[in-house]
């Protein structure tokens, strides 16, 4: 009999092996798609944690105030400060000026919409750029997919209307680029978009002192690798070619840094307003592991990233890759000094995490943790987990129920419940700048003033300008031994008070001028609200702005901590006190404080 050949012996395993192959052709398959939903899920989910309502940032009005003053007076960058009455021609150097009209031109090209799309579009920039690094690390989408949402709500806080947003994503497309050349052995020329990073950069934030560090840091340890490991076959071997254009690019870059309106000043101007003494009492200048921010969930993220670089130090110290080593451990370090600082070391360990684990995974593939992590399984539990993230960060749930933040809101424009909005419609319409002169207002009102009232000058903004301004402030504010006299010292005529957190901590207003001014007959408040004051001298030029709008009786201070007052009004001069408490449910018909009034007053 004739032999059957192999094909005809086996053909139950011939239908075996494909079945096999076409079981894992559609694993594959269900596998590169559940990929792609993840992805667009977490290009939503971004994309919404990056289109939130203005609020907490007074600095956002100021910058596009002075925007407005540049591009009005022929793009002259000042030297002095132009904002505040007590502080006219103080020395003040608007190092960020780059931002301030490119922001001040996009508001003109279409409000704040515009603001938020830039916004959109730095956030995005920092994730795809974390994305393709991702991809090229060969990490699984399912760790991408941690790690982006772990940063995402880690630098939360940070995704503001703020030229810190050119930092991250300058800081993110630096280290994509340098780790293209040093890691992935792509041609240098990669790298001679540098030089115009830097000089954009230099422009519009003094992030761009970091960038440069982590580009001379780069240099030092490349330099490193070709003297010491010359002649050697070692990974990070580069040709004195590529040393020499290095060099060159750094040279230039560095140069970058010095094309801005006030040169070296710039710089030196910008390091002693970091070392002001004043910075102290604010709290992104605080150290990270003060006890009272413990609880914080960014801070806990920032313990994350702490322990995240152990697999980057690891990572490095078998592959002998000094630059990423020196990198984790000088952030690490950097991070340590304030609160400020924590975002920067996240966004640039984010990469060098990435090439770790990707190299992590990579290697124990085999093993059954590395099988689970590239699972479609995991990639199906995470996309239900991203999609309730989506839902649940636009319906503003998860601001609010988890992290406690009432006035973050998913939109565009402004947060009308955090900003006096209302405050200075009623400041327009009675005319009080053109009336008054000198103001005293809180930190919070400052650029939300100057921005609203063109030409117009505060006490004080977020600028900090010197500690004497900062000093005088706290102790007319805090009524230090005698803040009265200040007052007069400064004409102040007016005092505009923005308090977004008074109903739910209305004992602040013990605490500041406004207790003050609520008791004594030399001021008389002639607008409030859940979230605003405006108090005016008691003197002629006022006077029919007093008779129109006083409220000699219905007001917060009296109604939280002198109630008498306002039952005794209802008594004795009851026809005063219901109309300025009607007048005011008119003004504010969804006030918190005035229908608690009218329920509790039984009105």
């Amino acid at each position: 009999m004739k032999p059957s050949s192999s094909k005809s012996k086996n053909p139950k395993r011939k239908q075996e092996t494909s079945s096999n192959f076409t079981r894992n052709e559609r694993k594959n398959r269900f596998s590169a798609i559940s990929g792609y939903v993840l992805t667009g899920l977490l290009i939503v989910l971004v994309g919404i944690l990056a289109t939130s309502k203005l609020f907490i940032d007074d600095d956002v009005f100021w910058h596009l105030a002075t925007g407005r003053y540049i591009a009005g007076s022929g793009f002259s960058i000042p030297a002095y400060d132009l904002f505040g009455f007590v502080t006219a021609g103080t020395y003040w150097i608007p190092f960020e000026w780059g931002w301030d009209v490119l922001t001040y031109y996009l508001y003109n090209m279409g409000d704040y919409l515009m603001l938020s799309i830039l916004r959109f579009i730095l956030v995005l920039g920092i994730f795809a750029f974390l994305y393709l690094s991702a991809k090229r690390a060969k990490l699984p989408i399912s760790i991408y997919a941690i790690l982006a949402v772990i940063l995402a709500f880690g630098m939360l806080v940070r995704f503001s209307v703020r030229p810190h947003l050119v930092t991250y994503a300058f800081l993110m497309l630096l280290l994509f680029l340098l780790y293209s050349f040093y890691h992935y052995k792509k041609n240098i020329k990669i790298l001679y978009i540098l030089p115009v990073i830097f000089l954009i950069w230099a422009n519009m934030h003094m992030g761009v002192l970091l960038g440069a560090g982590i580009f001379f840091l780069f240099v030092i340890t490349i330099s490193a690798n070709y003297y010491f490991a010359k002649g050697k076959n070692h990974e990070y071997n580069f040709s004195s070619s590529d040393l020499k254009t290095l060099l060159i690019i750094f040279l230039l870059s560095i140069t970058a840094l010095l094309l801005n309106p006030h040169f070296v000043q710039t710089y030196q101007y910008a390091i002693s307003h970091s070392q002001m003494d004043s910075l102290d009492d604010i709290q992104e200048w605080k150290s990270p592991f003060d006890a009272k921010f413990a609880s914080f969930y960014y801070i806990k993220i920032y313990y994350f990233y702490l322990l995240l670089a152990l697999p980057v130090l690891y990572y490095s110290f078998r592959k002998k890759d000094l630059f990423t080593a020196l990198l984790a451990v000088s952030m690490a370090v950097y991070s340590t000094q304030s609160l400020r600082f924590i975002y920067d070391y996240m966004i640039v360990l984010t990469i060098p995490a990435v090439i770790s684990l990707g190299w992590l995974v990579n290697l124990n593939i085999r093993n059954l943790a590395g099988r689970l992590l590239g699972s479609v399984y995991l990639n199906i539990a995470l996309i239900i987990i991203t999609a309730y993230l989506v839902v649940n960060t636009y319906n503003n749930s998860i601001y609010k129920e988890q992290l406690g933040n009432r006035f973050r809101e998913t939109g565009t424009g402004i947060n009308e419940d955090f900003y006096p909005v209302q405050l200075a419609e009623f400041m327009k319409k009675e005319k009080i700048t053109e009336l008054g002169s000198n103001p005293f207002n809180n930190l919070r009102m400052g650029g939300f003033f100057i921005w609203n009232f063109p030409g117009k000058r505060n006490f004080i903004d977020s600028r900090n300008l010197n500690n004497e301004i900062m000093s005088e402030f706290k102790s007319i504010d805090q009524r230090h031994a005698g803040f009265e006299d200040k007052l007069d010292k400064y004409g102040i005529d007016f005092v505009m008070y923005s308090l977004p957190y008074l109903t739910t901590s209305a004992g602040d207003i013990e605490k500041n001028l406004i207790a003050y001014l609520s008791k004594s007959e030399n001021w008389k408040l002639i607008y409030w609200d859940d979230k605003s004051f405006l108090f005016v001298r008691n003197i002629e030029k006022f006077r029919e702005v007093i008779s129109r709008n006083e409220y000699k009786y219905i007001n917060p201070s009296n109604y939280i901590f002198r109630r008498s007052i306002i039952t005794d009004a209802l008594k004795n001069d009851k026809q005063r006190a219901v109309a300025e408490l009607q007048r005011k449910r008119a003004e504010e018909p969804a006030g918190r404080l005035v229908n608690d009034m009218i329920v509790k007053l039984g009105l």
